[in-house]
């Protein structure tokens, strides 16, 4: 696997880890946030384990936070939070260190349909306007649809790759498969887009697979890397 043109299966141990810590970003179902510290501590906690300054961590820690809408929430624990609040804070954590790319697992599986909403327009926005690449696993079909590329998978195998309507031609067939391809959104019960949207996560120019992929598990759409 390639990131940013590095071979990362030729790293050692300890590169892959200083390498993820800097250049990787994860967003859990759960949050995974320290119930003990509020939200600011959160999101500095893993810049200074990755070795930056107290100074920066806190500078990156406050501009992330900003950028999620949470500069009114920095002392705020997690217990003082909603659900959509928590995964902004764990947003702002998986975007503080300027990562390559952000992996999601699940990011809206523990929230209601309105903070499920807001939390992919928020992805939506950091995609476009930050040209951050997200990378996201869903069940569900809605978000699914903002992806500019879905990935079908079953049983851990690809069965199909969709990319986005508007910017391809359909589907593209795993190369070793004839079968199992998921449909075009406009002609079968596959993957639709959503109806209220309108445009869907795009790739940064200057970056080389640099979209919102998507991987999705046996049942449902979703987004993952391919």
């Amino acid at each position: 696997m390639l990131l940013e043109g590095r071979n990362l299966a030729r790293l050692s141990d300890a590169e892959k880890a200083a390498h993820r810590a800097r250049r990787v970003g994860f967003v859990f179902q759960s949050y995974n946030l320290l119930p003990v510290l509020n939200a600011l501590e959160n999101v500095e906690l893993p810049l200074l384990l990755a070795g930056r300054s107290a100074t920066e961590a806190r500078r990156r820690a406050l501009r992330a936070l900003e950028v999620v809408g949470l500069e009114n929430r920095l002392r705020h624990r997690p217990s003082e939070l909603s659900g959509g609040q928590q995964q902004r804070v764990a947003i702002a954590r998986a975007l503080a260190p300027e990562p390559a790319v952000i992996f999601a697992d699940e990011p809206t599986g523990n929230l209601d349909t309105d903070s499920a909403d807001e939390i992919m327009q928020l992805i939506v926005q950091l995609n476009r306007d930050n040209a951050q690449t997200f990378v996201l696993v869903t069940h569900a079909r809605e978000v699914a649809a903002v992806a500019h590329r879905i990935v079908r998978m079953r049983d851990g195998e690809i069965e199909g790759v969709l990319l986005h309507p508007e910017r391809s031609e359909g589907v593209l067939p795993h190369p070793e498969r004839s079968e199992g391809v998921l449909p075009h959104p406009e002609r079968s019960e596959g993957v639709l887009p959503h109806p209220e949207r309108s445009e869907g996560v795009l790739p940064h120019p200057e970056r080389s697979e640099g979209s919102t992929n998507a991987t999705v598990d046996p049942s449902a759409r979703g987004l993952a890397s391919g």
